[in-house]
C-alpha cells in the first residue's frame, strides 16, 4: 500500500528504475541496495569517499580499435611510475570517512592499455594486500609479461578480484580488422588459458569475464566464440554496442540479437551471457545526449572518479583528456584532500559521452534526489519489506 507521502508517480517510477536491466548490470538496483546508507550522506551533504575509483595508468596502448575515442581527445601525459602508483593506491587505502572508504578500484583505460604501464601490478599489489575489492580491464595482449624481478604478471592478476578481457572478436582476420594489424587473437586466448589455469592451480576466486562490442563486422561470431569461452572455463561473456555511434547495428540488429540469444543458450550454473544494452540502445537511439543538454545534475561523480594516467584526479572515466578540467594531483597530495577540496558543477561542455552506468544513474539519482529525505528512507524501508529484490 501507497502511504501518503508516496504518491502512486513516485513509488512507479521508482519501480522501473528498480526493474531495469538483469543482474549485474541492473545498475539502478544495485546502487540503492549496497550504497543506501552513502546515498543518504550525499544528500545531507557530509563529505564521503566515492565508493569506486578507475585507474587509468597508461594513455598509450599497444593495438588500435576502430571505435576508439583517442584520435579525438589530445590524450595525458603518463607520469604514473611505480613509486607514484604506490602512493596513490596507499591513499585511497587509507581514505576513510566516519566509516565509508573506496571499495573497488578498477585499472582500466579511456584511450590507453593500462598493462602497457608496468606499475599497473605495483598498484594492484599494494590494494590486493589491503584487502580491496580491486579489478582490471585489458586487451589481454600483455598479460604473459613478468615484472622486472622475474614475476608473472598473472601471479598478480590472479590475486584480484575481478578481470575483464575486451577480445571484441571471434577470429585473428576479425580482430585485425578491428583493432589493428597488431592484435593477435590466439595470443590473448593463450593468456586467457593461463589465467583460468592460474587461478586453480592456486584456488583464487578471480571471476574472469570477456568483452565484446557488438559491430556488423563481428556479430556473426557471438556463439562461436561463446561456447569457446565456455569450454575454456571464463565466467561470463558481456555484451554491449559502441557508444560511440560509430558502428551501430543498424539493419544487423535483428541477427545479431539471434546470436546473443543462441549464444544464451549456453548459460549455466559457471557461465553467463550478459547484455549491458536494451534493445532500443543497440539500434542507436540517443540516450547519452542528455548530459549536453543541461538537463539533469551529475551526481555519479560523487559515487566514483577516476586517476587519469598524468597521475591528477578526474571527474569520471570519459574527461581523462586535457579538457577534463582535473579535480587535483594525486602525485604530490593526498587523494583525501584532493577529492575533499574538489569542485563540482557538471555537466558542462565537455560532457560529450557517458557511458550507460553514468546515464542511468543520474536519471535515477535526480529523481531520487528532488523527494524529501523522509520520502527516500520510507522508499527503501517499503522495498525492504516486499522483498522485491532480485
Amino acid at each position: 500500500m501507497t502511504s501518503q507521502s508516496l504518491d502512486e508517480t513516485i513509488q512507479r517510477r521508482f519501480t522501473d528504475f528498480m526493474e531495469w536491466g538483469e543482474p549485474p548490470f541492473d545498475y539502478e538496483r544495485n546502487v540503492f541496495e549496497s550504497q543506501f546508507k552513502r546515498l543518504l550522506r550525499l544528500f545531507d551533504g557530509k563529505i564521503t569517499p566515492p565508493y569506486e575509483v578507475e585507474i587509468q595508468s597508461s594513455s598509450s596502448c599497444n593495438i588500435n580499435c576502430v571505435w576508439c575515442v583517442g584520435d579525438q581527445y589530445p590524450r595525458l601525459k603518463n607520469l604514473l611510475n611505480q613509486k607514484s602508483m604506490r602512493k596513490v593506491s596507499q591513499d585511497m587505502v587509507e581514505f576513510v570517512e566516519d566509516g565509508f572508504g573506496i571499495e573497488t578500484v578498477k585499472f582500466s583505460g579511456f584511450v590507453g592499455e593500462p598493462l602497457v604501464n608496468p606499475a599497473t601490478i605495483d598498484g594492484l599489489e599494494v590494494l590486493i594486500e589491503n584487502g580491496k575489492r580491486v579489478g582490471l580491464f585489458t586487451n589481454g595482449m600483455l598479460m604473459d609479461r613478468e615484472t622486472s624481478d622475474g614475476r608473472r604478471y598473472l601471479d598478480t592478476i590472479c590475486e584480484a578480484s575481478f578481470l575483464h578481457v575486451s577480445l571484441d572478436a571471434g577470429s585473428e582476420t576479425t580482430m585485425q580488422h578491428l583493432k589493428g594489424y597488431q592484435a593477435d587473437f590466439e595470443r590473448i586466448m593463450t593468456n586467457l588459458e593461463q589465467a583460468i589455469n592460474t587461478r586453480e592451480k592456486r584456488k583464487t576466486r578471480l571471476e574472469i569475464g570477456v568483452g565484446y562490442i557488438i559491430t556488423p563486422d563481428n556479430f556473426n561470431e557471438i556463439y562461436k566464440l561463446a561456447r569457446r569461452l565456455k569450454e575454456m572455463g571464463v565466467d561470463f561473456i558481456r555484451f554491449k554496442v559502441d557508444i560511440t555511434g560509430r558502428y551501430l547495428l543498424g539493419d544487423t540488429a535483428e541477427k545479431a540479437k539471434e546470436e546473443v540469444a543462441k549464444a544464451k543458450g549456453l548459460v549455466d550454473s559457471r557461465f553467463k551471457v550478459v547484455s549491458i544494452h536494451t534493445e532500443d540502445e543497440s539500434q542507436g537511439c540517443e540516450i547519452y545526449d542528455i548530459h549536453t543538454m543541461g538537463k539533469i545534475r551529475c551526481y555519479t561523480t560523487q559515487l566514483w572518479s577516476t586517476v587519469g594516467s598524468d597521475g591528477q584526479l578526474y571527474a569520471c572515466d570519459h574527461r581523462t583528456h586535457k579538457n577534463g578540467r582535473p579535480y587535483g594531483d594525486l602525485k604530490t597530495n593526498t587523494f583525501r584532500d584532493v577529492w575533499t577540496s574538489r569542485q563540482n558543477s557538471l555537466p558542462d561542455e565537455y560532457c560529450n559521452m557517458c557511458s550507460p552506468f553514468g546515464t542511468r544513474i543520474n536519471r535515477f539519482l535526480n529523481f531520487l534526489f528532488q523527494l524529501e529525505r523522509g520520502q527516500i528512507v520510507e522508499l527503501h524501508d517499503n522495498y525492504l519489506q516486499t522483498g522485491d529484490r532480485k
